[in-house]
């Protein structure tokens, strides 16, 4: 497969979303009470808004090959390739919200 068939703003997209997921911008806040974690809080930043990122410039990269605005990119490796950042940012923000990879889950 020759990967220069791939729209630009797709490996943008991947590149953003692997950042979510090594970045880490983050708040820690726990309450104890008598040595026992009675409260955490925890939220990344970077994960956020790199996930975030990541999906909207996937969507964007998609919508263009798909609609035929990008004549240059092929449908099916960019929309392969926009599945995963797609993926990738998802995962970024879940991280970012403490839902997973959290101090507080576990």
């Amino acid at each position: 497969m020759n990967l220069r068939v791939v729209a630009p703003k797709a490996w943008g997209a991947l590149v953003i979303g692997l950042l979510a997921l090594v970045v880490r911008l983050s708040s820690l806040s726990t309450v104890s009470l008598n040595g026992k974690v009675t409260s955490c809080s925890y939220t990344d930043f970077a994960g956020i808004g790199l996930g975030g990122l990541s999906v909207l410039l996937a969507l964007v990269a998609g919508w263009e090959v798909a609609t035929g605005l990008r004549t240059d990119a092929r449908k099916a490796p960019t929309l392969a390739v926009m599945a995963v950042a797609c993926l990738l940012g998802v995962v970024g923000v879940m991280k970012g919200l403490g839902m997973i990879w959290s101090p507080c889950t576990g």
